[in-house]
């Protein structure tokens, strides 16, 4: 089951028409800056990191970075190393500004401006954690108690196995800065399925470096973070001592559901918590983490693993799923393919702020701090995030749309369109439902419209983040249209040319499957069925999508756009018989 709008990050389309204009609008505004002699950051680098496919393969990719020093219709022109290299337009898939500098994203900056404190994220991951202790032992500094209580809550996934070894080897930066003021206890935790006491209290730091470095990697692939810190208030009850909980993992918990219970025993026990992890995902769970593993045998190899990072907020706040249909899945959860959100997951972000703690990124961030910060997520229950939604129109009409538009997918037929047919009576349904389908979108559209027009009459009528989110949904809406106005068309051509003339779809044989009709990807307007409706849909998607790259640049709204603009998305239907695998015996394989 794959998804028309499915995962924001996932489904990405090519339009022959306007994506050129679209790419020239682009590159003139973000790169005016650098051909205008000026430099600013804000707009696009000195120095860009391009992804780009090998010979116009979609799995494999690899990357260039340098300094742009021009471009021409058909090459992004750079200087690498001295040496002028152009990298093909057809061939980019991304472009990423480099971080040179700024600050280690503070969740709760948004509550406590002036909490932010100035860090480096550029280095390696030592360098990185190294000035993450460096602002902690600071923020030790200032509590009124001279002891400390500090309980590491370390996670012993493998994908944390580097971080746990860095963080290992620099614990001992906290005492060097703050060990002839403040007397620290520490104790760790392995956090797993139930919590594991791994070094009771003690002011041997060395005894916590050995016992986070030597946590190991065989956990139950369940951690739940809640339960930890729970056990953690229960454990460690000296009223003398300020109790410090730092939890490294790069998941959200299995148990992030329970955040209240826990932020309340936390509260009530007067504990801080601070986190090392990783970013959430742009509007939804599934992740990604990339680590090195290291076998018995004392060889490392590279591996990617699928996490729950968590999203960054309460809720989604853009249409994250919509009407499935497998010819429109491109690979959820593969290498790069998911948009990071620039912020923590929101229930340890959450935490992190109401105990006046601070959420820090084991690895740089995605995107500039001063630009992101302006796009801070709501770090409140679920019960105030409501009231604020009711506050705010365009909240409340962004919220509301996508409550209406999750209510109607429940259909099942809605939620799982066909993209393979045996006979005329599938199709005849598949059609349909998508005929269903498109007539709800339209009745959706006209709402963001005016919600839209309310924006753009009065851009301060709500925080960027919402006048980003409602103008992704209206272009989502209209690429939904498109698409289930362009699937329907597509199979009714077909319906119509659907006779006995034409010879009759192959039975299945012992080394073919049964011949089918299946409708594939392919570019609009070369051999799709055309009407004004897809047109106007379309037409109108694009030219939301260029504001949305043009407004909100070095956001993950303007990077989920550029992937979704890279696909073909007409649709064509053609007979397919596929040669059974040697392995196939009897309708199942062995």
């Amino acid at each position: 089951m794959l998804f028309i709008l499915s995962e924001v990050t996932e489904i990405e389309m090519r339009y022959s028409k306007h994506i050129e204009v679209f790419l020239w609008i682009v590159i003139v505004v973000t790169a005016f800056p650098i051909f205008a002699g000026g430099k600013d950051e804000s707009k696009l680098p000195e120095r860009v990191k391009i992804i780009q496919t090998e010979d116009g393969s979609e799995t494999k990719s690899s990357s260039v970075e340098g300094e742009v020093v021009g471009i021409d219709k058909d090459f992004y022109i750079l200087k690498v190393d001295g040496e002028i290299k152009k990298v093909p337009w057809k061939n980019v898939r991304r472009i990423d500004g480099f971080i040179n500098s700024g600050d280690m994203l503070d969740s709760s900056a948004k509550k406590n401006p002036s909490s932010t404190q100035p860090i480096s994220t550029t280095g390696t991951r030592s360098v990185i954690v190294s000035r993450i202790f460096d602002d902690l032992s600071s923020r030790f500094m200032t509590y009124s108690q001279r002891e400390l209580l500090v309980v590491f809550i370390v996670d012993n996934s493998p994908s944390l196995q580097d971080d746990r070894q860095v963080i290992g080897n620099e614990i001992d930066r906290i005492i060097n800065l703050v060990g002839n003021r403040k007397v620290i206890n520490t104790a760790v935790i392995g956090l797993n399925e139930q919590p594991v006491l791994k070094l009771s209290l003690t002011r041997d730091m060395a005894l916590a470096k050995q016992a986070i470095q030597e946590l190991g990697t065989k956990g139950s692939g369940t951690e739940n973070v809640m339960a930890a810190l729970e056990f953690s208030c229960r454990t460690f009850i000296n009223p003398n001592m300020k109790k410090i909980f730092i939890v490294v993992t790069d998941e959200k918990g299995d148990d992030a559901n329970k955040v209240e219970a826990a932020l309340g025993l936390l509260k009530k026990n007067d504990v801080t918590v601070y986190v090392l992890g990783g970013e959430a995902t742009f509007n939804m769970s599934d992740g990604t983490e990339t680590y090195t593993n290291y076998d018995d045998k004392g060889h490392t190899s590279s591996r990617t693993v699928s996490i729950d990072s968590g999203k960054e907020s309460a809720f989604a706040e853009i249409i994250v799923a919509g009407i499935s249909c497998a010819s429109f899945y491109l690979g959820k959860g593969t290498d790069s393919s998911l948009t990071k959100s620039g912020f923590g997951p929101f229930e340890l972000s959450r935490i992190c702020q109401e105990t006046s703690g601070k959420y820090y990124f084991l690895k740089g961030p995605s995107y500039p701090a001063g630009i992101i910060k302006n796009y801070t997520p709501d770090l409140c229950s679920s019960e105030e995030y409501v009231k604020l939604n009711k506050k705010d129109t365009i909240r409340s009409v962004v919220t509301g749309i996508l409550s209406e538009f999750n209510e109607f997918r429940k259909d099942e037929w809605l939620n799982n369109l066909p993209y393979y047919f045996f006979d005329q009576a599938t199709m005849k349904n598949a059609a349909q439902s998508a005929t269903k389908a498109f007539a709800k979108i339209k009745t959706l559209i006209p709402k963001m419209e005016a919600c839209m027009a309310a924006v753009d009459n009065n851009k301060n009528s709500s925080d960027k983040r919402w006048i980003a989110n409602s103008r992704f949904v209206l272009g989502q809406l209209y690429r939904a249209a498109f698409l289930l106005n362009q699937y329907t068309l597509c199979l009714q051509n077909s319906l119509n040319k659907w006779d006995a003339s034409r010879p009759p779809l192959q039975k299945e044989t012992d080394e073919y499957h049964a011949e089918r009709y299946v409708i594939d990807l392919d570019d609009y307007r070369e051999s799709s069925p055309i009407d004004k409706d897809s047109d106007v849909f379309i037409s109108n998607a694009v030219q939301i999508f260029q504001k949305i790259v043009v407004e909100h640049s070095n956001t993950p709204w303007s990077l989920a756009v550029q992937k979704i603009m890279r696909r073909p998305y007409g649709f064509t239907v053609k007979r397919e018989r596929i040669k059974k695998s040697p392995n196939y015996q009897g309708g199942k394989k062995y």
